[in-house]
C-alpha cells in the first residue's frame, strides 16, 4: 500500500513537470508593452517598454509600419526585426527610429526565434502613430473699422468688411502653421498670390507680417493699429526664430515704369530691410526665391514664392504680409480708373498654399473682400508767393495729421506739403498771414467741387481715393506802380505836360 502511494506521488510529480514543460515561460507570464508617447513626428525615436516577461529571456520585436513592411529600429529600410533580452526583473526596453512613413504602427513581441508569421498570436502588442506633416494657412481678421479687434484674430478662412479693415498700402498678415515636421530636414514650401485680379493690381509683393500702420492707422481709422502675434493660440515653445529678406518683385512689362519694384524700394528706404522680411518661429530660413514671377500685363496672374526652411521642433510657424497695391504707386489708366484693385467688387486679394517637398499637400486659398480695403485720399497744400521770397508762411489745422506746419516759396525748396493715406471726411487748413503780405487768392481743386473756402480757411471735402489740391497765393504788400517820364525842366517832379515814356513800368516793394 505504501509502495502504491509512492508511485502515485511520483506520477503526479511527473505530470506537473510535463505540463510545465509544455508551457513556454513567456506564455505563463502577464506580459505588457507600451510606448513613451502615443504620437511621434517624422525622424523621432520611439521608446518601447515592457514588463512581465521571463527574466533573461530573448524576445523578437517586429514593428509593422503603415505600409505593411517590417524593418529594424536603426532607421534602415532592410527587411527584418530586432531581438531584445529581458533584464533580471523581466522588463524590456527597445528603441525604434522612424524614417518618414506616416500613419499607424503596430509593435508585437514574440518568443525568439520568431518564425515571421504574423498569424501567430503575439505575447504582447501596442500601437503608436507617426503623424503626417501638415500645414494650415491663416490670415488676420482685425474687426470692422468702427469696432476693431485687438489683438487681431487669426482665422483659417476668408475676411470681409464685417470682420476686417485695411487700406491700400497696408500688408495683409498671413501665417502658415506647420505640424509634425521632420526636425533638421530642409523643406521647401510654395505660396502663390494674385498680383493681378480683374485687370487690376491686387497683392503686388510680399512683406513683413506687421504692416498695418503706413499710412497711419490712427489717421485712416481713428484708432491705433491692432496687435498681431503669429504664435497666438498655438501651443509650443518658440526656441529659435529667424528672418529672411523677401526678394524685390519682378517689374518686367509693367504698365508703370519699374513698378512694383519702386514701391518695394520705398518701403525698404522708409521701414528698413526688415519691412520686407519673412519670419519663422522654431526654425531657420535658408532661401526665398520666386518660383513664378507672374505677368503684369495679364488680366489675371499669380506669382509664386519658394521658401526653404529647416525646423528645430515638430511645430513651426511662417509669417509674412501681402502688400495691398496702392493707386498712389500705380496711378490711373487712360480712362481715369485706378490701376489698383480698390473699387472692384468681390475678393481680389488671394493668398494660396500650393505645396511642399515632404509630402502631398492640398492647396488652400485665403481671400479678402475689396469692401474691407479702404482707399485713402490725398490732400496737397501749395504755396505761391509773389514774388518768390524766403518768407515762412505758417498754417494750422484741426483735422490734418500736422496741427501746424510751414511752407516757403523761394524758388529753391519745395513749396508744397502732401498728406496721403487720409480717410474720407472733412478737413480744414488755415493760413496765418504774415505781416507785409496779403492773401490774394485761395482756391481748392476738388474733383467733385464739394470743398469750399472762407477767408483764410479751406474746408476740404475728401472722398475715398480723391486727391485735392489747395492753392494759397500771397502777394507782398507795398508794391507800387510807377512810370518813367521826360523830366523837361529837370526838377525831379512829374510836372503837367511832361510826357511819360512808353514801355517803362517800375514796381517798388515795401519790405515792411
Amino acid at each position: 500500500m505504501k509502495l502504491k502511494r509512492i508511485i502515485a506521488v511520483l506520477l503526479l510529480f511527473a505530470l506537473i513537470q510535463l505540463v510545465a514543460i509544455s508551457i513556454s515561460p513567456s506564455q505563463a507570464s502577464t506580459a505588457a508593452i507600451w510606448t513613451d508617447k502615443a504620437d511621434y513626428t517624422p525622424g523621432e525615436t520611439v521608446t518601447v517598454m515592457g514588463t512581465g516577461f521571463v527574466p533573461n529571456a530573448y524576445y523578437d520585436i517586429p514593428v509593422i509600419r503603415p505600409d505593411g513592411t517590417i524593418v529594424p529600429g536603426d532607421g534602415s529600410t532592410t527587411p527584418g526585426w530586432d531581438t531584445v533580452l529581458a533584464d533580471a526583473y523581466g522588463s524590456i526596453t527597445y528603441y525604434y527610429l522612424l524614417n518618414g512613413i506616416s500613419g499607424l504602427y503596430e509593435v508585437r513581441v514574440y518568443d525568439s526565434p520568431w518564425s515571421g508569421n504574423l498569424d501567430e498570436t503575439a505575447l504582447a502588442t501596442t500601437t503608436f502613430t507617426d503623424a503626417k506633416p501638415a500645414a494650415d494657412l491663416d490670415q488676420v481678421r482685425n474687426g470692422p473699422a468702427t469696432a476693431p479687434w485687438d489683438p487681431a484674430e487669426w482665422v483659417n478662412g476668408n475676411a470681409g468688411p464685417s470682420n476686417a479693415h485695411y487700406a491700400e498700402g497696408y500688408s495683409i498678415p498671413y501665417r502658415c502653421i506647420m505640424t509634425d515636421l521632420p526636425i533638421g530636414t530642409p523643406i521647401t514650401i510654395t505660396f502663390g498670390y494674385d498680383i493681378k485680379h480683374g485687370d487690376r493690381h491686387a497683392i503686388d509683393y510680399l512683406t513683413h507680417y506687421n504692416r498695418t500702420d503706413n499710412p497711419s492707422h490712427e489717421t485712416v481709422f481713428g484708432h491705433p493699429p491692432e496687435e498681431i502675434d503669429p504664435t497666438d493660440g498655438i501651443t509650443g515653445t518658440w526656441t529659435v526664430n529667424d528672418t529672411h529678406t523677401i526678394p524685390r518683385p519682378d517689374t518686367t512689362n509693367s504698365p508703370v515704369d519699374d513698378m512694383p519694384g519702386l514701391s518695394w524700394d520705398w518701403l525698404v528706404g522708409n521701414e528698413t530691410i526688415d519691412g520686407v522680411a519673412m519670419t519663422i518661429f522654431n526654425g531657420t530660413i535658408s532661401d526665398i526665391t520666386y518660383d513664378e514671377d507672374g505677368d503684369l500685363t495679364a488680366s489675371q496672374s499669380e506669382a509664386r514664392l519658394n521658401v526653404t526652411f529647416t525646423a528645430v521642433g515638430p511645430t513651426a510657424v511662417l509669417a509674412w504680409g501681402g502688400h495691398i497695391a496702392s493707386r498712389l504707386d500705380w496711378g490711373y489708366d487712360d480712362a481715369g480708373d485706378p490701376r489698383s484693385a480698390g473699387g472692384l467688387t468681390g475678393s481680389p486679394y488671394h493668398m494660396r498654399l500650393i505645396g511642399w517637398t515632404i509630402n502631398n499637400l492640398g492647396q488652400q486659398d485665403r481671400s479678402l473682400k475689396v469692401a474691407a480695403v479702404f482707399v485713402p485720399g490725398t490732400v496737397v497744400i501749395v504755396k505761391d508767393a509773389i514774388p518768390d521770397d524766403p518768407q515762412e508762411f505758417d498754417f494750422t489745422s484741426t483735422t490734418l495729421p500736422d496741427s501746424a506746419f510751414t511752407l516757403v516759396d523761394d524758388g529753391i525748396v519745395d513749396n508744397w506739403i502732401m498728406y496721403s493715406g487720409l480717410a474720407a471726411g472733412t478737413y480744414n487748413v488755415t493760413e496765418i498771414i504774415p505781416t507785409g503780405w496779403d492773401l490774394t487768392s485761395l482756391t481748392v481743386s476738388d474733383p467733385d467741387g464739394e470743398s469750399s473756402v472762407v477767408d483764410e480757411t479751406a474746408f476740404i471735402d475728401l472722398d475715398a481715393g480723391e486727391t485735392i489740391y489747395v492753392y494759397y497765393e500771397n502777394t507782398k504788400l507795398g508794391i507800387k506802380a510807377g512810370r518813367k517820364w521826360d523830366d523837361t525842366n529837370g526838377n525831379g517832379v512829374w510836372d503837367t505836360g511832361e510826357p511819360a515814356l512808353s514801355g517803362w513800368t517800375i514796381n517798388l516793394y515795401n519790405s515792411t
